[in-house]
């Protein structure tokens, strides 16, 4: 699961139309090698939204699919510096 911070509720329709999605994160070491993680086909099954002062924080509970173009259910990739 995760909570996040979106413009706008685009996310949160593909919850309702219970659209697939990817998701990526990247994240960076202290030696600045970069870690990407894709999960390249998404099911949320769980959202909850908050809208404090005209924001959207979004908290999803998702599973992972396998993806048919990939044949995976998570991708790493490490860029190093």
């Amino acid at each position: 699961s995760f909570s996040a911070w979106f413009e706008n509720e685009t996310m949160y329709n593909k919850f309702v139309a219970n659209t697939a999605t990817s998701l990526e994160l990247e994240m960076v070491d202290t030696l600045g090698n970069k870690y990407i993680v894709l999960l390249p086909r998404v099911q949320f099954t769980q959202v909850s939204l908050d809208r404090p002062d005209g924001a959207v924080t979004q908290n999803f509970t998702f599973k992972a699919l396998k993806d048919s173009v990939t044949g995976t259910t998570i991708q790493i990739t490490r860029d190093p510096v």
